[in-house]
């Protein structure tokens, strides 16, 4: 079974492997609300969430409780450097009922290097 660290961990590479992408097919161009929704980083993201919802606890099967799937995304922002007051679920949400303005930011700021995988990269 893996650890809390090791779903984390995947996670974080798919968003780094979604940055690199992003940082290739973004460059010279400024994201907005139109066109965030389309970047692999928010594709990402979004994969991520309706993953972590669908996980179960192996021994009995019922779903990870509210405080698990934070600990997970807390995991997720330590280890690509996000700023503390970002939340991935929090995020999308207002994704998904287009308030962008702070995902767009947040993106940018990454794809710019505000994350510890473009530091490596």
């Amino acid at each position: 079974m893996a650890t809390f660290l090791d779903l984390a961990l995947g996670y974080a590479e798919k968003i780094q492997e979604a940055l690199r992408k992003d940082r290739i097919s973004t460059r010279g161009v400024i994201l907005s609300s139109y066109n965030v929704k389309r970047t692999f980083t928010y594709s990402a993201l979004v994969d991520i969430i309706q993953n972590i919802d669908l996980l179960v606890y192996t021994e009995n099967s019922k779903p990870l409780s509210k405080e698990d799937k934070d600990r997970i995304y807390g995991l997720i922002q330590e280890n690509l450097s996000l700023p503390r007051n970002f939340s991935i679920t929090e995020s999308i949400a207002k994704a998904s009922n287009d308030d962008l303005t702070d995902l767009i930011s947040t993106i940018d700021n990454m794809l710019k290097g505000g994350s510890k995988w473009n530091r490596k990269s």
